[in-house]
């Protein structure tokens, strides 16, 4: 908990205006943003990974495969 107050406090302010909760949101906005550079670029999975702010490529490679249902190098192969 952040300043003596629990994580969903802080959340409360967002459940009115996302569809989801802020983190799942979050993790949907990395996962788009990745899945655009991977389409564009060449760049290295665990480059993009940390660029849009997983902390490492595994967390990554699950949460990708959850929203999108593929790895993403299937995403990569496919979209070539």
């Amino acid at each position: 908990a952040r300043a003596g107050r629990p994580a969903c406090h802080f959340a409360r302010p967002y459940t009115h205006r996302l569809p989801v909760p802020p983190h799942r949101y979050l993790m949907r906005r990395r996962v788009t943003t990745a899945a655009a550079s991977i389409e564009q670029t060449d760049r290295p999975l665990s480059e993009i990974s940390l660029e849009v702010g997983f902390a490492d490529q595994s967390h990554f490679t699950r949460v990708f495969m959850e929203l999108t249902g593929d790895t993403p190098r299937a995403y990569r192969r496919r979209h070539r």
